[in-house]
């Protein structure tokens, strides 16, 4: 008899334990929706870092202007010169590579710093009203640690991907004293035969014999000879530049080579501590 009316109390009492630990509807309903909207503007963060890195290497972004400036400073000087038997062989030198390559580093580095300062502002803006909401929700105060990642730390794994490396081999033709001599030659014999085209035509078979022609054709070598060293010159700064253009192409394409690299893991990164705070939030 005790035994049956201990478990009639205990089947009257345990509605109302039930009911206490149902949360109510009305509480459970903001605390839902703040946390929706909190999921929602952490994937929006991700992917404004992500949209940002995209935009930077578009021909008006910030990284490919600051390399466009870095590639139009590339001279003649920058390009080292050896000098082989028939030809003198072109490669980058290591202080303009080195140059380049910090400059890369600096313009990344600037880049993750400004992804940072946005996505702490987004925190900051996220933190605020989403306190409240879950203050509302739970009738007690609420503090949320919503802290970016460090620059220091990201940079230090992603820095080190910043490494340039280029297999640029470019040849001019090496010409010595002996060749300009021969251009002057060739001048000479040049001449010699429009005379003798022109002499036959006029009937003049005797004009070798003119000693004015022998003083005309030595005028003629030694100008040739001598006009040789400015149009050579010219011609190599012609052909040092077409170099220099074939350099230019090779580095865009191994600076958005290792550009992308960088930005891919920092999206990583990135993508790694929104999961994380979404957990967090979720939890």
């Amino acid at each position: 008899q005790d035994l049956r009316q201990l478990q009639s109390r205990k089947s009257r009492e345990e509605p109302g334990l039930r009911q206490d630990l149902v949360p109510d509807a009305g509480q459970r309903r903001p605390f839902d929706q703040a946390r929706v909207n909190a999921l929602d503007e952490l994937s929006a963060l991700g992917k404004a870092c992500a949209d940002s890195s995209r935009r930077s290497l578009l021909p008006e972004g910030a990284l490919a202007i600051a390399l466009g400036e870095q590639l139009r400073a590339l001279k003649h000087d920058d390009v080292k010169q050896e000098p082989a038997s028939k030809a003198i062989r072109l490669s980058l030198s290591s202080d303009y590579q080195s140059h380049l390559e910090r400059a890369l580093r600096k313009a990344l580095k600037e880049e993750l710093r400004r992804d940072i300062l946005n996505l702490r502002d987004g925190l900051d803006a996220l933190r605020k009203p989403l306190e409240t909401q879950l203050e509302a929700a739970s009738g007690r105060p609420v503090t949320l640690a919503l802290a970016p990642p460090s620059e220091s730390d990201l940079w230090a794994r992603i820095g080190e991907l910043v490494n340039i490396e280029i297999r640029y081999r470019g040849e001019m033709p090496r010409r010595g004293f002996m060749q300009r001599l021969g251009e002057g030659r060739r001048a000479v014999f040049g001449g010699m035969m429009v005379l003798s085209l022109v002499g036959s035509l006029a009937g003049l078979t005797n004009w070798r014999g003119l000693a004015l022609l022998g003083v005309v054709f030595l005028l003629v070598f030694i100008g040739t000879v001598v006009y040789s060293f400015r149009r050579w010159k010219r011609e190599d700064e012609d052909r040092l530049d077409l170099e220099l253009e074939r350099i230019r192409e090779q580095l865009l394409t191994e600076c958005r080579r290792v550009a992308t690299e960088v930005q891919r893991e920092k999206q990583g990164r990135i993508g790694d501590f929104a999961e994380q705070t979404k957990r967090t939030i979720g939890q």
